[in-house]
């Protein structure tokens, strides 16, 4: 489980300095970006979800 942390944690690091690389953000700014940052994690597949057909089905936090 302490490798996927690590990668969850370096997802965000990453995604927090792609966004404020050049950018000087007030509180309010600051907070919208890190629900923009939160809502990019939570929407990423969890599992695959296999069914009959070929077709794998991804299973995110908002749609399964």
């Amino acid at each position: 489980m302490g490798g996927y942390w690590k990668r969850l944690v370096c997802s965000i690091k990453e995604s927090l300095l792609e966004l404020l690389k050049k950018a000087l953000l007030d509180e309010e700014k600051l907070k919208t970006t890190l629900c923009e940052v939160e809502a990019y994690l939570n929407a990423r597949p969890l599992i695959f979800i296999k069914t009959r057909s070929t077709n794998a089905t991804l299973c995110s936090r908002f749609n399964c």
